[in-house]
């Protein structure tokens, strides 16, 4: 997914979520029972650890975007099939 700078001249890359990144985010959400899309705006801290700024539980933003249709296909196919 895209990543964009935290500073100006304002870039996006792409950027695959680290492994252990996602164990990380795996670990937050799972006290809450939460399952479904998510998106997490954060940064890596010295240690590796993320720092997170916000937790967003919904679709939006890059996933709307046309080169995502797939990545967007997936997570309402997810949706769909565990829809109760």
């Amino acid at each position: 997914m895209p990543m964009r700078s935290a500073r100006p001249p304002r870039r996006i890359r792409e950027t695959e979520t680290p492994g252990p990144v996602v164990r990380q985010i795996e670990k937050v959400l799972a006290p809450h029972a939460y399952s479904g899309p998510c998106k997490f705006d954060y940064t890596l801290g010295p240690d590796g650890t993320i720092r997170i700024f916000k937790i967003n539980p919904r679709l939006g933003g890059s996933l709307m975007m046309p080169q995502y249709g797939e990545n967007l296909r997936q997570a309402l196919s997810c949706i769909v099939d565990n829809a109760a």
